[in-house]
C-alpha cells in the first residue's frame, strides 16, 4: 500500500515537471468586458414595431457619427452600443408614439473588436477587419512573448459562449492541421497561455525529493 502511494506521488511530480500543471486544476484568466461600439461607416438597420413606414433597412453612420432617423432627425450614435442606441431611439420616439419598441441591428460593421490577452506584448482590445484570423489578432497585439504557448491558444466566442483551443504555428502563422485556422467574430476573446519552462533549481529540488522517496520506498 505504501509503495503504491509513493508511485502515485512520483507520477504526480513527473506530471507537474513535464506539463507545468497540476492534474484537475485549471488556470483561469480574467475576462474583460467586450462590446461593439458604433462609429462612422457602420451600416445599421432600425425597425419600429407596428410602424413599417419608419423602417430603415440600411443606414450608414456618417463621418460626423450620426444617422438620420425619420421623425427624429439626426441621432449621434458614435461610441454607443446597439443597446444604448436602442434605448436612445425609444426615448426619442416616445415623444411621438405610445410605448415604442425599437430594434437596432448592425448590418455591416466597419470593423470587429477582439480582446487579446495573455502572453502577447500589448494585451488589449483591437479593431480588425471582418474575417480576420487569430494570427492577425496576435500580430496586432505586438506578437507573442517568448513564453507564449502557441499550440494552446484559447478563443472564446461571444456569439456562442464556447471556448475553442487553436493551434498556431511558429511565427504565429497557422499550421496546416485541421481546425487550426479560425476566423474571428466581433466580441471574440483570444487568450495566449504561458508555456511552462523548467527552472533548473526547481528541477534539482524535484529530483532530490524523488530520490528520497525512492530510497524510502525501498526500505
Amino acid at each position: 500500500m505504501r509503495l503504491s502511494r509513493v508511485k502515485a506521488i512520483l507520477l504526480l511530480l513527473l506530471t507537474v515537471m513535464i506539463t507545468g500543471e497540476i492534474p484537475g486544476v485549471f488556470r483561469l484568466h480574467a475576462e474583460e468586458p467586450t462590446g461593439y461600439y458604433l462609429g462612422p461607416e457602420d451600416v445599421i438597420s432600425i425597425e419600429v414595431w407596428g410602424h413599417p413606414d419608419l423602417e430603415l433597412r440600411e443606414a450608414t453612420v456618417l463621418p460626423d457619427g450620426t444617422v438620420f432617423v425619420p421623425l427624429v432627425g439626426k441621432v449621434d450614435v458614435t461610441g454607443k452600443t446597439v443597446e444604448e442606441v436602442t434605448a436612445l431611439l425609444e426615448e426619442e420616439f416616445s415623444r411621438l408614439l405610445v410605448d415604442p419598441r425599437v430594434i437596432v441591428t448592425v448590418v455591416k460593421p466597419k470593423t470587429i473588436q477582439v480582446t487579446v490577452t495573455g502572453q502577447v506584448n500589448r494585451p488589449g482590445i483591437y479593431e480588425l477587419k471582418p474575417g480576420s484570423s487569430v494570427s492577425e489578432a496576435i500580430a496586432m497585439a505586438g506578437g507573442p512573448t517568448q513564453r507564449a504557448e502557441l499550440r494552446k491558444v484559447l478563443v472564446s466566442s461571444r456569439e456562442t459562449g464556447k471556448e475553442i483551443k487553436v493551434k498556431v504555428g511558429r511565427r504565429y502563422h497557422f499550421s496546416n492541421e485541421p481546425g487550426s485556422d479560425l476566423e474571428l467574430a466581433d466580441g471574440d476573446r483570444v487568450f495566449v497561455p504561458e508555456t511552462w519552462i523548467p527552472d533548473s533549481e526547481k528541477v534539482y529540488r524535484y529530483l532530490t525529493i524523488i530520490s528520497l522517496l525512492i530510497g524510502f520506498a525501498t526500505l
